[in-house]
């Protein structure tokens, strides 16, 4: 056993001798004793190792043995961080560091070095021959061993050292030798993983920040669509306001125009009893004064009889009086005439005006005479009613008055409208024996009508822009109902099929555009989407960037709802490839469809927003991700629906983000 030993050694002290020289030519002893420091390093734990950032090596030596050190280190890494080193040259603090080395100069000042010396640090002496102070401590003078050990200071310190460095404390420097080789190579090689790391994490940072740019334009756009979705709700928000006013204003002339028609009410039945009296007046004296003719002529006849002329000559008198009385209460009927506010004519079976009130020149501006020489003499003529004669030949047929509303200009030259209430006066025989026309100016009633029906006008028109805006927000069904009911549920549809695609390279595409050159482009394809899918009873829900999600089958049910929507992606495909062919810039799209339950319902209180939500959007998106460009994906589920209408290609199994392997179909076209 004594004997394999000694063999051991002496191969051992051969090698040493062969390489030692070698070894001489390439390295100084200060660089062999960096290198061996760098290669303890790897074979010794420290606490909280993970947690390193970088791995700090103190020289407590000269200003060559600082360098030799910064030039081993230089571009290495220990424990996967950085390696920095520090010169120490005043020992009153000493600072923490991994591994402090004590060059033979400093020896003497090791043990004080020791007792200032933070826990978990390597302390590497230079010959130094404080064995009770000393970690690891080279030897030079020691034949068989280049360093020794004292295994319970290193304890000590907190520091777990691999068996392989005990073993190597008596063994050769070329060992030591090989170890740095072989961590040179190491270094080598951890240099080319880390650059190409450092290549990938270039890249990862440069897609994510291509992705945090098209994050920060989605979010941009969504803060001027809520912009201007607040601004058009602010905007229904103020005209219903409006509306709600001019309601309160229309009641309160409504009121004003009721009250005032009740006036006109009570003083046209004031002016029909004045005329009802008049006529009854009339009539009275006419019977009379013929009675008076009839009783004149017989007393004639009977003069020569003078009990019968007593008689008579009473009875005339009893006439006169009773003729007296009535001729008395007519005249106040006249005076009554003359004092209202309205005007009263009086003409005579021919049309030529007798007699107006002062109600008459009030209203027109015109004496009797003036009216006459300056617009004429007869109602037929004078009247601004071009069918007067018919109203007059009606209320004589009807033997009742008739009504009539016309325009007319007053002296002064404004423009006034007058209702007439025309009333016959009769004869015995039913002969026309007198007209009589009363004139109310309903010049304020009428300018309040117009302004009312204006003001409705100004309603309707407002109240039809309001429905258009909530119909661009909503959709048509959604709206109505809630016009209707004020407000609307979240509602489960159990068969809808959902389309989503996105526009391939936008990112580069928004890139190489101006902004408004991008928003016109997008603005002109996804309005043609909407024709489209219009056409092919389909809903656009939202557009988000160059994402566009649509429809079929809510909130209206359909049963074609997946044909709808793959109808409508051909369609779009056409339109694109045709539009491509004239402009500079080629659109591509990738589309995804797939079928299922989806819940939709208005999302906010202040601002509305139709929105759809399950599964079955998810998948839809998973779909066109998995598209390819100018290509409609479609699931297992919706190809189940549609085989026998289209013609389709079956792809191979896809691995799907959270769902696992799916079956999908690209649609080649329609079967004819």
């Amino acid at each position: 056993m004594g004997t394999a030993k000694a063999k051991k050694y002496i191969i051992l002290i051969l090698i040493f001798l062969i390489a030692f020289p070698a070894l001489s030519q390439n390295f100084t002893q200060k660089e062999i004793k960096a290198a061996f420091i760098f290669s303890f390093a790897k074979y010794v734990t420290w606490k909280n190792e993970s947690a390193l950032f970088q791995f700090h090596i103190a020289v407590a030596g000269s200003e060559e043995d600082y360098n030799t050190f910064k030039s081993i280190c230089a571009g290495r890494m220990l424990k996967d961080v950085p390696i920095v080193i520090t010169r120490l040259e005043d020992f009153s603090d000493i600072p923490h560091a991994n591994v402090l080395f004590v060059s033979h100069s400093n020896c003497d000042k090791l043990k004080d070095i020791k007792k200032k010396l933070k826990t978990n640090t390597l302390l590497v002496s230079d010959n130094c021959v404080n064995e009770d102070d000393i970690m690891i401590n080279f030897t030079d003078n020691v034949p068989d061993r280049k360093f020794e050990l004292n295994i319970r200071n290193i304890l000590f310190a907190g520091l777990e050292i691999s068996r392989k460095i005990v073993t190597l404390g008596g063994g050769q420097e070329a060992n030591w030798q090989d170890l740095y080789v072989k961590t040179d190579k190491e270094l080598i090689s951890t240099k080319e993983i880390l650059a190409e790391q450092k290549d990938e994490i270039k890249r990862q940072q440069k897609i994510l920040y291509e992705k945090s740019q098209l994050v920060q334009r989605k979010e941009k756009e969504l803060r001027l669509k809520q912009f201007e979705l607040k601004r058009k709700t602010d905007e229904i928000r103020q005209k219903e306001d409006i509306l709600e006013k001019q309601d309160q204003k229309i009641s309160k002339q409504e009121s004003t125009i009721n009250t005032q028609l009740e006036k006109i009410g009570e003083q046209r039945l004031i002016l029909l009893l004045f005329i009802f009296i008049l006529i009854m007046m009339i009539a009275f004296a006419f019977l009379m004064l013929r009675s008076y003719r009839i009783k004149k002529k017989a007393n004639k006849q009977l003069e020569q009889k003078n009990t019968e002329i007593h008689r008579q000559k009473d009875e005339i008198v009893w006439q006169s009086k009773e003729l007296e009385t009535k001729n008395q209460q007519l005249e106040k009927l006249s005076i009554v005439a003359s004092k209202t506010d309205n005007s009263v004519v009086i003409a005579n079976a021919d049309g030529e005006i007798d007699w107006v009130n002062e109600g008459f020149t009030r209203l027109l501006g015109y004496s009797l005479e003036e009216f006459k020489e300056e617009i004429g003499s007869n109602v037929l003529s004078a009247s601004a009613n071009p069918d007067i004669r018919a109203m007059i030949n009606k209320s004589i047929d009807n033997k009742k008055s008739v009504v009539y509303t016309v325009k007319n200009k007053t002296k002064w030259g404004n423009d006034i409208w007058i209702q007439t209430t025309l009333t016959p006066i009769l004869d015995e025989f039913g002969e026309l024996s007198k007209l009589v026309a009363i004139d109310t100016d309903i010049t304020q009633i009428k300018l309040q009508e117009e302004r009312i029906r204006k003001q409705k006008q100004i309603i309707e028109e407002e109240k039809e822009k309001s429905e258009k805006l909530l119909l661009n927000v909503l959709p048509e069904v959604v709206a109505n109902d809630l016009k209707k009911k004020g407000k609307t549920l979240p509602e489960v549809f159990e068969n809808v099929t959902v389309y989503f695609s996105d526009v391939v390279g936008f990112t580069k595409m928004s890139t190489s555009l101006n902004p408004q050159e991008l928003i016109d482009e997008l603005n002109d394809i996804f309005t043609e989407f909407d024709n489209i899918i219009e056409r092919n009873e389909c809903e656009r829900i939202k557009t988000i960037g160059d994402a566009y999600l649509m429809v079929c089958g809510m909130p209206k049910n359909n049963p074609n709802h997946a044909e709808n929507v793959v109808k409508s992606s051909l369609e779009i495909i056409k339109y694109l490839k045709q539009r491509n062919i004239d402009s500079k810039i080629k659109w591509e799209i990738r589309i995804g469809i797939h079928t299922g339950k989806v819940v939709g319902g208005v999302v906010g209180i202040k601002k509305y927003i139709y929105d759809v939500f399950g599964d079955t959007i998810n998948t839809a998106s998973r779909m066109e991700s998995n598209s390819e460009p100018m290509k409609i994906n479609v699931s297992e589920i919706t190809y189940n629906l549609i085989k026998d209408k289209f013609i389709f290609k079956e792809r191979e199994l896809i691995e799907v983000k959270g769902k696992g392997t799916m079956k999908m179909f690209f649609v080649e076209g329609k079967n004819l």
